[in-house]
């Protein structure tokens, strides 16, 4: 197509100017066992892809129908930032807005148009609701945007497009690594115990003590730099600690250094989802000054027990199984774990010489795995930085 159409005469528009609703509405039935549909979570926080969907005929409700190469946006709390471009038809629920590239219109870049920061900043802005904010496609369509050419359009997607890749690429590499250090955890459990015959000693016996975190007013959006956050449960992984998943404190008054996360730390969640409560990380370089929230615990061992020992003991099928054993429900669909069942949890605990050969070589791929992910964090505000000149009505280069 000539770049001699509407788009050439302007630069400046709306994303309703580039892309359309999808209002195609479909209803499942029992047999659509082969039609892909995607839900909310099927789409992580800021993945900008969907990485599982279930069978329509799984959810009878009335859905979107969408296209390979249709924009998915969560109008759910938007500043969760869930969007994807699936690469396959199919349906998707009500909390999912769809869009559709318009003719003349290279749909990659109007995916990098909803993907960028500014679009997310201005859906969170105007959303309306107060426990459950949402957006619409009113608020959404209104968003002030260039419209390039298509040859524009076609570089500018080029270039953030290898950059998602890179970051892809880097995500792979971690989560590989992370499954090797997962198989290596086997060693620290001696012979002759087992899920079944768990050792008798237990974590008490290397613990100091326990520290629980503190409840803060926090934003929902994420702490600038050099400003005080309090750490998302979310943050405390069991292949390691995430800085950057933190949320901006409001009551600065209140702010106690006493509960400042700090290198060498041992943290450990009291309070998440089923399959998550009781995880542990250990901190090795925070990389912004985050507070202990209430749901996390900070464990302090005595000296003959090493905290990376303990870390990786917290994550084997011996530790997990008390975990899952002791955690207790709440209606919201959490699980909370007490600290007498964290002190409790058996352990194995050998001198600190074999513990240190023990954790060597795991600890080694999980400081790679901490490499990749704070390169690929790198390449998502370089990609950020970059979004925003080249998409932006009020920057970047003009025809």
């Amino acid at each position: 197509m000539s770049e001699n159409h509407a788009f050439s005469s302007r630069n400046e528009g709306r994303l309703s100017d580039l892309v359309e609703l999808v209002r195609d509405k479909y209803t499942p039935t029992v047999g659509d066992v082969d039609v892909r549909c995607v839900n909310l979570e099927d789409i992580p926080e800021g993945a900008g892809r969907a990485v599982s969907w279930s069978k329509a005929s799984e959810n009878l409700s009335i859905k979107t129908k969408f296209e390979a190469g249709d924009i998915l946006f969560g109008k759910l709390r938007p500043y969760l930032r869930k969007y994807a471009q699936p690469s396959f038809a199919g349906l998707c629920t009500s909390e999912l807005l769809a869009f559709r590239a318009k003719p003349g219109v290279d749909r990659r870049y109007a995916y990098q148009v909803v993907a960028s920061q500014e679009f997310i900043d201005h859906c969170v802005a105007a959303s309306f609701g107060t426990k459950m904010p949402r957006t619409d496609w009113r608020t959404a369509s209104a968003f002030s945007i260039r419209i390039p050419g298509e040859t524009e359009q076609r570089r500018i997607a080029d270039l953030l497009s290898a950059v998602d890749e890179q970051i892809r690429l880097l995500e792979a590499e971690a989560a590989k690594e992370s499954v090797r250090a997962q198989g290596l955890l086997q060693a620290l459990l001696p012979n002759g115990f087992s899920v079944e015959n768990p050792p008798k000693r237990y974590l008490a016996e290397a613990l100091l003590g326990i520290e629980a975190g503190k409840s803060f007013m926090c934003s929902d959006t994420p702490a600038p730099e050099g400003a005080w956050g309090v750490l998302k449960v979310s943050a405390v992984r069991p292949e390691g600690f995430v800085s950057s998943e933190n949320k901006q404190v409001e009551n600065l008054a209140l702010v106690n250094p006493r509960y400042e996360v700090a290198e060498g730390d041992l943290l450990m969640t009291r309070a998440n989802t089923p399959e998550l409560v009781g995880a542990a990380s250990y901190v090795m370089a925070p990389q912004r000054r985050l507070l202990l929230c209430d749901k996390t615990l900070r464990l302090r061992p005595k000296p003959q027990a090493l905290p990376q020992y303990l870390w990786l003991w917290l994550q084997t099928p011996v530790a997990r199984r008390h975990v899952e054993a002791h955690a207790t429900g709440t209606s919201a669909g959490m699980k909370n774990i007490s600290q007498a069942a964290i002190r409790s949890l058996p352990l194995a605990i050998p001198s600190p010489e074999e513990q240190a050969k023990l954790v060597r070589p795991i600890v080694a791929l999980y400081e790679h795995v901490a490499n990749l992910r704070t390169a690929s964090e790198k390449l998502r505000k370089l990609k950020t930085g970059l979004a925003a000149k080249l998409l932006s009505s009020h920057g970047g280069a003009r025809q």
